[in-house]
């Protein structure tokens, strides 16, 4: 698990896990026990906030970081 802050201050928790299945887990187990903004990111991941993959940039990532509380890869 990393920790970090956004600029705006807020808290950022990313989980690591080894798997899809875990990834897929571990975000549900999340959503389920805190009303935390959680998004699973794999490697089959198209979209994210309506930008594809190909978007993934710096640009990509803080739009990203700045949807959600919780992002589990």
């Amino acid at each position: 698990m990393i920790r970090g802050e956004s600029s705006d201050r807020r808290k950022i928790v990313v989980f690591l896990a080894p798997t899809k299945i875990l990834v897929s887990q571990q975000k549900n187990y999340i959503e389920k026990n805190s009303d935390a903004s959680v998004i699973d990111v794999t490697g089959e991941t198209q979209t994210v906030g309506g930008h594809s993959k190909s978007f993934w940039h710096l640009t990509g990532w803080e739009e990203v970081l700045c949807m959600f509380e919780v992002v589990v890869m």
